[in-house]
């Protein structure tokens, strides 16, 4: 089949590795991926099924797919507006054909007008594939005609064969993150606080992982995190930078994980790895509840 793929495309870590999933575990179908700039579809450049998808293309296909993990997100009046344009160019493209939607949380939303547009895209959709207890409960008050499954976040099914062969060496690593819409600041500091007081306890090193080196831009926060410490020579940054195997790589390296990201925690999980999970989104608290992780989750606003 050909399938038209849409997601999160950002340079994500977390997003492609979602969609390169999907294309791995479906290699006798064909994918196409609409991208706004063709940068964007580094990550999937050697993926034997996964294309580009041109402006002057004419593919007959056959479904649509979209694998996304924060897909219904809906802050402001700048995201109402991306938001629209993204959806109405995916409506165009599949058009009459049968939709699925797979790996999703929904939410955060502001507002009544948030919420009607994520109902109204929720109930375009013959399939959903939610990962957690609350967006279930979501969909399935407001979206009767579809298919509702809850399933855990894709990226726990990513093949064994990814997962690189490497000594761990003790290390922390900390996934930075940055908020286009308030300050940072202080959970700067704290992280760089911490850090510094992981390399004065164990003269280990800190690898600090940019899992989004597009929009979002973690580099700029694990730039600034390094800037604040007071032992730079022992801290790495690990950034995003090709299809994922140079953050998979770094993260064997690591004893143990302080996660801002989501994908951190599930990544750590999946490598066995103990993590300290700090939530910026209502995504993290559910998905970690759901899966039954006891300890503390720590808020970003007021971690110390």
């Amino acid at each position: 089949m050909n399938i038209y793929l849409s997601g999160y495309l950002d340079r994500n870590l977390g997003d492609d590795l979602m969609l390169k999933i999907i294309a791995y575990r479906f290699r006798e179908h064909n994918f196409y991926v609409s991208v706004k700039k063709e940068e964007l579809f580094i990550p999937f450049e050697n993926e034997p099924n996964m294309y580009m998808l041109k402006p002057d293309d004419k593919i007959n296909f056959d479904m649509g797919l979209t694998v996304t993990g924060s897909g219904f997100i809906i802050r402001g009046v700048t995201s109402i507006l991306y938001f629209l344009k993204e959806e109405f160019e995916r409506r165009r493209l599949v058009k009459g054909l049968k939709n699925a939607v797979i790996g999703c949380n929904i939410g955060p939303y502001r507002g009544l007008i948030g919420k009607i547009l994520v109902k109204w895209k929720v109930r375009s959709y013959d399939l959903i594939s939610v990962r957690d207890k609350a967006s279930y409960d979501f969909v399935k008050k407001y979206s009767k005609k579809s298919i509702l499954e809850i399933h855990p976040d894709l990226v726990f099914s990513m093949p064994d064969e990814w997962i690189p062969d490497v000594e761990c060496e003790g290390h922390l690593g900390i996934s930075t993150y940055r908020s286009n819409f308030e300050s940072n600041l202080h959970y700067y500091k704290t992280i760089a606080k911490t850090a510094d007081k992981f390399i004065e306890q164990t003269k280990r090193k800190v690898l600090l992982f940019a899992f989004d080196v597009e929009q979002e831009n973690d580099l700029c926060s694990a730039y600034t995190i390094l800037s604040m410490m007071k032992h730079k020579e022992y801290a790495e940054i690990i950034a995003h930078t090709d299809d994922g195997s140079n953050i998979l790589y770094n993260l064997k390296r690591c004893g143990g994980i302080l996660t801002a990201r989501f994908h951190m925690a599930i990544l750590a999980t999946r490598f066995c790895l103990p993590f300290v999970p700090i939530a910026y989104s209502n995504k993290t608290v559910n998905a970690l509840n759901d899966f039954g992780y006891e300890g503390e989750i720590f808020d970003i606003h007021s971690i110390s």
